[in-house]
């Protein structure tokens, strides 16, 4: 396996601290289209940030089945589900 250049993987390092807190605002399309290139660019080499934003636009689409009855049912759903995802990825626990 060759190794990438060195600018390359700083890019890659400072693009992977850059990606997650922007994330939602790229969901959102709140980016700027230079922005948003970033991201894609970044997410297409890191299957990190690929499964970050995977897994927000899930949690995005459960949300906007909240009806007005049941808030309290899929709240406990969602975090169930976040419980869920932080015990399968041993690597992000302390």
């Amino acid at each position: 396996m060759q190794m990438r250049p060195v600018p390359y993987r700083f890019g890659f390092l400072r693009d992977h601290r850059w990606v997650p807190p922007h994330a939602s605002d790229y969901l959102d399309s709140e980016l700027s289209p230079r922005e948003r290139r970033r991201v894609e660019r970044h997410t297409a080499d890191c299957p990190e940030c690929r499964e970050l934003l995977r897994s927000l636009q899930a949690l995005i689409g459960v949300l906007g089945t909240i009806g007005d009855g049941e808030p309290q049912v899929v709240a406990a759903a969602v975090l169930a589900s976040i419980h869920s995802r932080l015990s399968d990825n041993p690597q992000d626990s302390p």
